[in-house]
């Protein structure tokens, strides 16, 4: 089972330069159990990103940066 959670978070980091609704679209975030409202979804999104230093594509091809 381990394996399968490193694969999904995987999957989650490889996206993370997708923009949020995308993301959205493709996972559904949880904890505990619970899946987390759009917003705290959203929050976390960024939270990812500014760690990893993740570029974003916006709506018009151009690179954002998300800095902490």
């Amino acid at each position: 089972m381990k394996k399968v959670a490193d694969e999904e978070i995987q999957l989650l980091v490889d996206s993370l330069h997708l923009n949020e609704k995308d993301i959205l679209d493709k996972f559904t975030l949880t904890l505990d159990g619970e899946a987390l409202s759009e917003e705290e979804a959203v929050r976390f999104i960024q939270f990812l990103r500014s760690e990893l230093s993740i570029p974003v594509d916006d709506e018009t091809g151009s690179k954002l940066r998300c800095y902490h």
